[in-house]
């Protein structure tokens, strides 16, 4: 039911004991529920109640997984991408006055390149020999086709940010559908920067080369690169055949 249903006719409390009650009735909680209640409010009655519907499984005393925390995490998701992309655009205006941001896609947008931001959540549902390890997942990649992606990696705890990858969209091990990626140190190894700096400088650097193949792997990524047991993921491909041209190396510096 809308919040105008429960505006004047119910308290907070009251609505919070009806929460309660659904949870004991099915056992647990989620956006599905919800929606099959006819006796609870929907989802949007207690986010404007309380600031959000996490804050009111809190109140009642109820822990959902966190890889379940879908509306709390899209929104921490959003403020990172949006956060990060002001200031890459900040930076990027003084090179390109053109470098613009378009939400709706988490894309930045330049005069001659494109680059998709992304969130990396931790989610501790893999197994390496028959132990539980530590995952991340990227949720959504909104548009598969720019000429970059920058990952930004969040701690086992999904409270800090762990790290930052900057590589070629077209070396992303995306899923059949383009929307689901797992980080995995064979593919992002060789691209990681440790902070946010590093990441604005191989991004200048880029400009600085503009029209030229970029290298965005790190120092240590290209060193590891090197061996003869690991595969080389530097050369950057354009999606349209061009002439080739003195490779610019990019470092990202740690």
């Amino acid at each position: 039911m809308s919040d105008l249903a429960y505006r004047q006719a119910l308290t907070d409390q009251e609505i919070l004991d009806k929460l309660k009650a659904l949870w004991r009735k099915e056992g647990n909680l989620s956006m599905k529920i919800l929606a099959a209640s006819e006796d609870t409010p929907d989802w949007t009655v207690f986010a404007r109640r309380f600031g959000s519907l996490m804050n009111a499984y809190k109140l009642i005393g109820f822990k959902p997984k966190a890889r379940y925390h879908y509306v709390e995490t899209g929104a921490k998701i959003d403020e990172l991408i949006r956060a990060a992309a002001g200031k890459i655009v900040s930076t990027l205006r003084i090179i390109d006055e053109t470098a613009a941001f378009l939400p709706e896609l988490n894309l930045i947008s330049a005069s001659n390149l494109t680059m998709v931001i992304a969130v990396a959540w931790s989610v501790a549902d893999g197994t390496v020999a028959g132990r539980k390890s530590r995952r991340w997942e990227v949720r959504k990649i909104k548009y598969s086709r720019s000429d970059l992606t920058l990952v930004i990696r969040m701690d086992k705890s999904n409270i800090e940010i762990q790290d930052y990858f900057l590589l070629p969209t077209a070396n992303l091990p995306l899923t059949k559908d383009l929307k689901k990626l797992r980080i995995s140190d064979r593919v992002f190894g060789n691209f990681g920067h440790s902070n946010f700096s590093s990441v604005l400088r191989a991004l200048r650097e880029t400009f600085r080369q503009r029209g030229e193949p970029f290298d965005l792997t790190t120092k240590a990524g290209r060193a590891a690169s090197s061996k003869p047991s690991q595969p080389s993921l530097s050369p950057v491909t354009s999606r349209t055949k061009r002439k080739e041209r003195p490779r610019a190396a990019l470092t990202g510096r740690r």
